[in-house]
């Protein structure tokens, strides 16, 4: 196995980098953007997370899906979602 051309290929998928004769690090300037961004929002992520599973919570409800699965529970008369066997929320 030719590990040169391996890491070689690696760093072209990462980063650009396309010389295999010598070590050069090199990061793409998405890379920096990246980086800033999960380290400025890191608490701002839970909070959207809770946001949208409020968000998907609401419209299942509003639309009569079951609120674990997204099943559509319309002529159901078990109270019981047949997809995935959650109690159907009132």
């Amino acid at each position: 196995m030719n590990w040169r051309r391996i890491v070689s290929w690696l760093w072209v998928f990462l980063g650009g980098w396309a010389m295999v004769w010598y070590w050069r690090p090199h990061l793409p300037p998405w890379w920096a953007f990246l980086l800033l961004v999960l380290g400025c929002f890191p608490p701002v992520i839970p909070e959207l997370v809770r946001d949208g599973r409020r968000h998907l919570a609401e419209f299942r409800r509003k639309h009569g899906l079951c609120l674990h699965c997204g099943y559509s529970l319309a002529g159901n008369v078990s109270g019981v979602c047949p997809e995935c066997g959650t109690p159907a929320a009132p």
